[in-house]
Formats: C-alpha cells, sequence, structure tokens
C-alpha cells in the first residue's frame, strides 16, 4: 500500500525528517531511518544510521521524534516504535511500523512511501545497542543516537557508551 508522509525542506532543496526518541515512565517512542550501505561487523544487515543534517539542542526535546533531522533518499527505510517497556526483539507488545521511501516531492513536502512488513534480517540494526541505549533513557533530549553524529569525547562511536578510557568498548567496537 503507498501513502504519502510529510517531510521538510531546507532552503538549499533537500528533503529532510525528523528522527529522535526515548522513554517515559513505563511506554517507549522512537523513529529512526536506515540507509542502505555495506555489511560489516557492527552492520550485519548492511543498513546504517545516516548523519544527521541538524541535531536540536533547544526546545521540547524529551522523547520527541524530531532530536535531529536526517537528509532522505529513495530507498531508506523509516521505521516508528512504539510500546511498552522494555525494548527488547521478543517484546510482543512493541509496535514496529516501517516505511520504504519510493519517491520525494519537494514542492508539496511530500514522500511517497510503501507500507511494509520488517525484514527479519534488519531487525539487528534496529535492535543495535546505540539505538537501544538511547530509547532506554527516561525523558531523552539527545538526538545522537539516532543517526550518526560525532560523539562526545570519551564515548564509543558506534553505541555512544562511556568507554572509560578502555580502547575496546563493550558492544565491541574498536575506537580509531
Amino acid at each position: 500500500m503507498i501513502v504519502t508522509m510529510t517531510i521538510d525542506v531546507n532552503t538549499k532543496g533537500l528533503p529532510l525528517l525528523g528522527v529522535g526518541g526515548g522513554s517515559y515512565t513505563s511506554t517507549i517512542e522512537a523513529q529512526i531511518v536506515l540507509r542502505k550501505g555495506e555489511v560489516t561487523k557492527l552492520s550485519p544487515s548492511g543498513y546504517y544510521l545516516p548523519k544527521p543534517y541538524f541535531v536540536r539542542t533547544h526546545g521540547n526535546l524529551s522523547c520527541q521524534k524530531d532530536q535531529a533531522s536526517v537528509v532522505i533518499r529513495d530507498g531508506d527505510f523509516v521505521v516508528n516504535i512504539q510500546g511498552p517497556k522494555p525494548f527488547i526483539m521478543n517484546n510482543p507488545k512493541l509496535a514496529l511500523n516501517a516505511v520504504k521511501i519510493i519517491g520525494v516531492d519537494l514542492e508539496s513536502k511530500q514522500a511517497a512511501v510503501k507500507m511494509i512488513e520488517i525484514p527479519r534480517w534488519l531487525l539487528p540494526d534496529i535492535f543495535s545497542k546505540r539505538i537501544s541505549r538511547g530509547i532506554g533513557i527516561y525523558h531523552n533530549r539527545d538526538g545522537i543516537y539516532f543517526c550518526q553524529a560525532n560523539v562526545p569525547k570519551g564515548k564509543c562511536e558506534w553505541c555512544v557508551g562511556d568507554l572509560g578510557g578502555k580502547t575496546i568498548c563493550e558492544c565491541g567496537y574498536v575506537p580509531q
């Protein structure tokens, strides 16, 4: 089924979509974009979080789906996550809805998307340590968990975990 979704268009004419999320007292909510890339140890399905165009730092950011904006392209997957805690793959009450972007109309600020069932091979990237950490933070206000933003010194580039002076993160990533 093909439907449309509203997007933002910046002054340079790039199509943008908000990403972000977090947890409330007993529920979680997030929106992420996954883009096709190459298969790596940290991205077994070959899909990755795109770099942000803009990361918000002011205003009402708590658990919002627009903590950061990423440029979208045809072929990107947009995944909406909602449900009760915990954010684990076998939580039967967790709602994962995905669409695949098949076209963007900059003039009307609409993206044509196709409703899809999430492929099983995409689940490891959706439930990655980075996204899980961002969704698990109570009233999360930071969009860097949902895009490939520059992370603060001393944090893992992949999962944004605290390195604590170690050379290898608990997620298995070796910083360069």
